[in-house]
């Protein structure tokens, strides 16, 4: 099978949720499946193909110097439509990883929706960007021959806003990477040359609105006053929530102890998890939600939002709170600092939800739905198709 993936957001942003995604999901699907071609598409920087994803079977094909939406979907449908120099033929399938899918004829289309943010909150999505995903993803989902979702939630918002019939979506959730694990000894050096010290509370998630760092920032000054001596550490790319974020800090007399970190290498970020007394996830919409999982795996207790599918991926391993109710999340945080016990039995519990989450499996079911999507094209073409068991 020839099977072209749209790695983009891998290379574009490659540390932001979809990033992390493609790349970890391309990642195993190149280690589980040595027999089929994967045409790896992108637009952007020249060399900016992640090393890993150029081995085995993988075909790397740049699209355009620019991830801009509108000319890398003409330029995507372009050579698939054309083939690459007419070297190659015409692929078996193509997986749009980000929502959105180019018009395509004699293609069967896998599409990864991972949240309906721009229709639910469409106050925390940039205009323009809001504009086309409010386009985009519904004809994307009308064409689609198999659409994925990372959560029975997400799938649940597609049923409802689309009115899909549960069959034409999947539920595939996302995983761990290997580099998130337990501490291999209490040394904070690391952690020490970031600037930070022990104790700190955690904050991992681009800087836009929906992820709800306002009340966080409340939180922790109401926290502060009940546990002293600890710091704040919010890591994440500074988007276009950075300035009134910074500002609220400023405002709320957080300066030195409320920290905007940026983004950073997953190995840096690995130390930073362990080495927290807790993370604290207080997004008001999550597709999925990938940094408790994380947190867990590292043996980080974790406070969370209840809401959208942060307690499907959280379950029984962490504590809630109500999204907007910064007292209750401060109450919950003073519980969690000042007792030993609680953190212990909430540790042991998100190490094996933690467990639960691995990428190989996320790329086992993804490629287990190409092939039925193949098998079921062919049959419909009445073509042969060679479908690797």
């Amino acid at each position: 099978m020839r099977i072209g993936i749209d790695v983009s957001p891998a290379v574009n942003r490659p540390r932001a949720g979809i990033g992390r995604y493609v790349r970890s999901l391309v990642r195993r699907l190149l280690d589980l499946d040595q027999d089929n071609e994967y045409h790896l598409l992108y637009a952007g920087p020249e060399g900016a193909l992640p090393s890993e994803f150029r081995r085995g079977k993988a075909i790397p094909r740049r699209l355009a110097p620019s991830a801009r939406h509108l000319r890398a979907r003409w330029l995507l449908s372009h050579w698939l439509h054309r083939g690459a120099d007419g070297l190659l033929g015409p692929l078996d399938l193509f997986h749009a990883t980000d929502g959105t899918a180019p018009r395509l004829e004699g293609i069967p289309v896998v599409l990864t929706v991972h949240d309906l943010a721009f229709a639910r909150y469409p106050d925390t999505v940039k205009g323009l960007n809001r504009f086309y995903l409010s386009r985009m993803v519904a004809s994307s989902v009308a064409r689609a021959d198999a659409i994925i979702s990372v959560s029975s939630f997400t799938a649940r918002e597609l049923s409802s806003l689309f009115r899909l019939p549960p069959e034409r979506v999947s539920v595939v959730p996302e995983g761990v990477e290997d580099i998130f694990h337990l501490p291999s000894g209490d040394e904070d050096t690391e952690i020490a040359s970031l600037g930070l010290a022990r104790p700190y509370v955690l904050a991992v998630g681009t800087l836009e609105p929906r992820k709800n760092l306002g009340t966080l920032l409340e939180a922790f000054a109401l926290f502060r006053q009940r546990v002293p001596g600890y710091q704040l550490a919010i890591v994440g790319e500074h988007d276009w929530g950075y300035r009134p974020l910074a500002a609220r800090l400023a405002a709320l007399g957080l300066d030195g102890e409320a920290r905007l970190m940026g983004s950073v290498p997953d190995e840096v970020l690995a130390g930073i998890y362990q080495r927290a007394d807790l993370l604290v996830y207080p997004s008001r919409y999550e597709g999925f939600g990938l940094p408790p999982l994380e947190a867990m795996a590292c043996g980080t207790p974790v406070i969370a939002a209840n809401t959208s599918s942060i307690p499907e991926v959280v379950g029984d391993a962490g504590l809630f709170f109500a999204a907007d109710d910064a007292g209750e999340l401060a109450a919950k945080m003073v519980s969690l600092a000042t007792d030993a016990r609680q953190r212990d039995e909430l540790r042991g519990r998100g190490l094996k939800r933690a467990a639960s989450f691995t990428w190989e499996r996320t790329a086992e079911m993804t490629l287990q739905l190409y092939r039925s999507v193949i098998m079921r094209n062919s049959r419909k073409s009445g073509s042969l198709v060679g479908v690797d068991a």
